[in-house]
């Protein structure tokens, strides 16, 4: 009998616990949504965020094309410009390394 009443015991603190309300000082989610093509908004981004990453893509014309038509459905992972200066070192560092 006390296995029961102490298994009992455990479930009622769970619930008592697991049902207060926390309280969450986030901001609330803002319209994400860009009216315009994945080119314009990497350009429309503050200066040294995606730098790179369009230099990059000017030097490829079919993907600068690509990402400048409205009518392309696509998922584009921006990689901003402490990301290309990371990986930059990494393979410096590699090279150097291996002679």
């Amino acid at each position: 009998m006390s296995k029961i009443t102490s298994a009992i015991s455990v479930i009622l603190v769970l619930l008592i616990f697991s049902c207060t309300e926390i309280k969450n000082d986030l901001p609330s989610p803002q319209d994400t949504t860009f009216e315009g093509t994945a080119y314009g908004y990497l350009i429309s981004q503050k200066k040294g965020k995606f730098d790179s990453l369009l230099k990059a893509v000017d030097r490829v014309p079919t993907l600068k094309s690509f990402l400048q038509n409205f009518s392309n459905s696509l998922t584009f992972f921006a990689v901003e410009n402490k990301s290309f200066e990371i990986g930059i070192d990494i393979m410096n560092e590699n090279r150097v390394s291996n002679g």
